[in-house]
């Protein structure tokens, strides 16, 4: 079977054994085309009521912003509340400090990511990397939090002191920042083309090429109109929340106001 058939069959088994054996289960990290082929396999019906396979399921991650997310399968719904402790039980975040900052590389995602898949994890097992200068947040399953804190000790070339955040105490690392932009439509392409300074035939080449999500889902039409409060998100590029319309030029543009991850 190739990766895509595994991945179903592994949503469908998750569900399923959930539902028999009345207890809740989870994915490990999906990455937004992995999550898109699960909502491509379910029926808006069921996207509506959070049901999978007779399973009550839920979409989350450590912080309400996460790009990385877990899959919970559940034979009953979920309250908020259960939620909440199921993510305090399951993920931690790693603070990376150099331990002199003077001497520091400069660091990357790739770097940080290369020295966690050095100790032998798979990618699945870490949610999203932030960098700030050279320090890195880490969010990760928290069975393994102990050993990564204990093996590794350099990024790169970079000797790092790494001590654990509590999901609670830690600040957000994703910043969105108010912005006014103005566009000919809130079609999704001349969105896309005006939040992220492109052509319209790049964008549009971008969307054909299903590097457009809307509220993590792939999104192919040109011509999707977007509403308010939708995360639209291109790979490589970023992603800004939709906020609103709140004018028009003299020209008859529509200015928008929109949050860019900065």
């Amino acid at each position: 079977m190739d990766e895509k058939t595994n991945l179903i069959a592994r949503y469908k088994d998750l569900s399923r054994r959930a539902y028999f054996h009345e207890t809740i289960l989870h994915t490990f990290f999906l990455s937004l085309s992995e999550l898109n082929l699960f909502y491509s396999i379910c029926s808006s019906k069921d996207r509506n009521y959070h049901m999978f396979n007779n399973s009550y399921f839920e979409v989350c991650g450590p912080t309400t912003n996460s790009e990385r997310k877990i899959i919970l399968f559940s034979y009953q719904r979920l309250s908020l509340e259960q939620i909440k402790a199921i993510k305090y039980e399951l993920f931690s975040c790693l603070y990376f400090e150099p331990i002199n900052a003077k001497f520091s590389d400069v660091l990357t995602h790739r770097d940080f990511l290369g020295a966690l898949m050095h100790l032998g994890f798979e990618r699945k097992m870490f949610g999203d990397i932030y960098i700030e200068n050279s320090n890195g947040y880490v969010y990760l399953f928290k069975n393994i939090e102990d050993e990564i804190a204990r093996d590794i000790c350099k990024v790169k070339h970079t000797l790092m002191k790494v001590s654990s955040v509590p999901l609670d105490q830690c600040r957000l690392m994703t910043t969105f920042v108010d912005k006014k932009i103005t566009t000919s439509s809130l079609r999704i392409d001349c969105l896309v083309k005006d939040a992220f300074n492109l052509s319209r035939k790049e964008s549009q080449m971008l969307l054909a090429q299903e590097q457009v999500f809307i509220n993590d889902v792939t999104i192919k039409n040109n011509s999707h109109i977007v509403k308010t409060g939708d995360i639209i998100t291109l790979r490589h590029h970023g992603k800004f929340i939709f906020v609103d319309t709140i004018g028009k030029t003299n020209k008859g543009r529509l200015i928008v106001k929109i949050q860019k991850y900065q």
